[in-house]
């Protein structure tokens, strides 16, 4: 995972703005195929990546952008043959959710979104945290945007919810720490309200309660979530 993340990061900086790129750790892809039976690599983590514009070279170029800095982290670079073949690469990443579904009953589906300068890091330690925990924990989203979905999977009945809580705060803290924020597409909700103490200030939250109150002066509105 950790080269994976170099290999994006060091594409970004170098211009590429691809239209998806989508990676799954080697446990999500193996998780996958498992699945789907389509011929994914074992054991290795896996990036989808596509351009699109107007003009072919500049699309062309892009494209090599990535593929050069995926191959000088030790990538095996193949192109789709065709729209049949790119499809089906697409649909193993929609794959994921049912994939995943078949390890464990249940899981906690994290959504940080932290600098893409700050992947490698990041998904190392999420990658530690894991293990320490004693969780199985994948990696999977939409990485050039550096959103990514770490997934707890856990049983009820053998494991403690209360020990996956305690992960998902910790990997919440890891993107914080790296300069990211606790939520890149989902929300905070009732999961990550709490986790808001530690991610503005006092003085940002009292406004945003402010704001809150003014326009909804009888807590009508998604009430108890969001603002602790």
């Amino acid at each position: 995972m950790e080269p994976l993340a170099e290999a994006v990061s060091e594409a970004v900086a170098s211009g590429a703005v691809p239209a998806r790129m989508e990676f799954m750790d080697p446990a999500c892809a193996g998780a996958v195929e498992d699945y789907l039976r389509m011929g994914l690599p074992r054991g290795r983590a896996l990036l989808l990546v596509e351009t699109d514009g107007e003009e072919a070279d500049l699309v062309e170029e892009e494209l090599s952008l990535v593929e050069a800095s995926a191959r000088r982290h030790g990538a095996e670079v193949v192109r789709a043959a065709g729209e049949a073949e790119a499809e089906a690469l697409w649909r193993a990443r929609r794959a994921v959710s049912p994939a995943l579904g078949r390890i464990r009953p249940k899981r906690v589906n994290e959504d940080i979104a932290v600098p893409r300068s700050a992947l490698p890091q990041v998904v190392r330690e999420i990658e530690a945290l894991g293990k320490a925990f004693g969780l199985v924990v994948v990696q999977f989203g939409h990485i050039g945007d550096g959103n990514l979905h770490p997934n707890i999977l856990f049983d009820p009945r053998k494991e403690s919810e209360e020990k996956v809580w305690e992960l998902a705060h910790e990997i919440a803290r890891v993107a914080l720490r790296h300069g990211g924020v606790l939520s890149g597409e989902h929300g905070i909700g009732l999961m990550k309200r709490d986790f808001m103490l530690e991610a503005v200030d006092p003085e940002t939250l009292g406004a945003l309660h402010r704001v809150k109150e003014a326009l909804d002066p009888l807590g009508l509105f998604n009430p108890g979530k969001v603002l602790p």
